[in-house]
């Protein structure tokens, strides 16, 4: 799975590394028939053990009291019968003084046989308030049903255990924590029954911890898993991060321009059209022409303007020929958002449809700055002239009419193309950089000019 090898990095076996309980075992002075009293104690003695609680919940010849039928209950089920663990919890449940037994009978339960009994003994001794708040309990608890595989327990684990507004008189344990992370990253939406947003979540902190703690390059390679796996699975947010990471080389990452463009394709799936922009823009640079040109067109054609018409012409260009009918149909409407190389081409690609040569279009190119369009107007008007005068000379002289020949210009360089679209995106930064910058000073390198 994706992230199994962040779990081998860090060497951590729940099991083994686990908090020690902080509740001592509940332990009473015993009432009842002293025969099964002293078998009760006993591996196996079980059978008297639910003797005497029947004995304490019937009142015969002792007082009656839940308390202690819980009590023996829970012995019951730690001498061999499991099923009593469960009727512990139900009787001690009622009885306030029986919160230990009923925290003893769920870990017993959470260790063994139903995994819910370990966040119910985090609902149950977690509260700061409570006289019988456990931090370390709920830690021991969290880390048994997430060795057991419970996804949902290991997430609680992961922020029980995290630096963030950590329980009173409990230490974070960052190791931990990431384990936590790590394993709900791993989840599977099919299988675990959790959605995008459980993993998205998750990864991102699999990701921000393996990147604080990861001391080899494997935990920093897997910390980068968990920061893709993170978009891939649902949050916009996590998405930005991802792209913007990956594409400086900043927040704990390699520099992958690969990954960059394709963290921005998952943001273009999801209905950012600034992100899509950028991951074409990226994947020009990668020289996916072609998939470039599926991310262009399709804002070109639902959210037209002179980038997106521009860059789909462009990467028609590269991957199909000048003379493709899409470059020409992309060209078109580029330069009808007035851009002079977008002019030039179409000019180039239709040339003949008009007498004059497109004269017009190649003009317009020029008017918006493009100079290789001002060539073709002097080159024109010059043939124009040199066309003039062999007219006059062959009126003169009564020779055949010289057929006036067109040729274009060479088309720019990939350079010539990339420059004014190189220029635009220089200086992008993430939307997150608010956050991040007063008075034009900022703490993070992606968002610097």
């Amino acid at each position: 799975m994706l992230l199994r090898l962040l779990s081998s990095v860090i060497a951590l076996t729940i099991w083994f590394t686990a908090p020690a309980h902080a509740q001592i075992p509940v332990q009473i002075e015993g009432s009842g028939n002293p025969e099964w009293l002293a078998a009760c104690g006993q591996q196996g003695g079980y059978q008297a053990c639910e003797l005497l609680a029947d004995q304490h919940l019937k009142g015969n010849g002792v007082p009656a009291s839940p308390h202690m039928t819980a009590y023996y209950l829970l012995q019951a089920c730690k001498y061999g019968n499991w099923e009593m663990c469960v009727f512990a919890y139900g009787m001690a449940e009622t009885q306030p003084q029986s919160i230990y037994i009923q925290g003893e009978a769920a870990m017993l339960q959470c260790q063994n046989a139903n995994t819910a009994y370990c966040r119910g003994i985090r609902a149950l001794f977690s509260d700061e308030t409570k006289a019988h708040y456990e931090p370390r309990f709920v830690g021991a608890a969290l880390s048994a049903g997430c060795n057991r595989g419970d996804v949902q327990v290991c997430a609680l684990m992961g922020q029980w255990f995290d630096d963030y507004q950590t329980p009173a008189g409990f230490a974070a344990n960052l190791n931990l924590a990431l384990t936590g992370y790590a394993s709900a990253c791993n989840a599977s939406s099919e299988e675990d029954g959790v959605d995008g947003d459980f993993l998205s979540s998750n990864c991102h902190f699999a990701y921000k911890y393996g990147v604080q703690i990861g001391a080899t390059a494997e935990a920093r390679a897997a910390a980068e898993q968990a920061l893709v796996r993170s978009c891939e699975t649902g949050r916009f947010a996590s998405c930005e991060l991802a792209m913007s990471s990956f594409h400086h080389g900043v927040n704990g990452v390699s520099q992958n321009e690969a990954l960059a463009a394709r963290m921005g394709s998952l943001s273009c799936v999801r209905g950012r059209d600034d992100y899509c922009e950028l991951s074409a823009y990226l994947l020009e640079q990668q020289e996916e022409y072609g998939v470039a040109l599926q991310i262009w067109g399709d804002l070109c054609e639902t959210s037209p303007g002179v980038r997106p018409c521009l860059g789909a012409a462009r990467a028609s260009y590269f991957s199909q020929g000048r003379e493709n009918a899409q470059t020409t149909q992309f060209a078109q409407k580029a330069c009808e958002f007035d851009d002079g190389w977008a002019c030039y081409i179409y000019a180039q690609n239709t040339f003949y449809l008009g007498s004059n040569g497109n004269r017009s279009l190649f003009e317009k190119s020029c008017r918006l700055g493009f100079e290789q369009g001002c060539a073709e107007v002097t080159r024109q008007r010059e043939q124009a002239a040199r066309n003039e005068e062999i007219r006059r000379y062959n009126e003169s002289n009564l020779a055949a009419q010289q057929q006036e020949a067109y040729a274009t210009q060479a088309p720019p360089t990939w350079d010539d193309y990339m420059a004014a679209g190189h220029a635009y995106w220089t200086n992008w930064k993430p939307s997150y950089c608010q956050w991040y910058t007063s008075g034009g000073v900022t703490s993070k390198a992606e968002c610097a000019n």
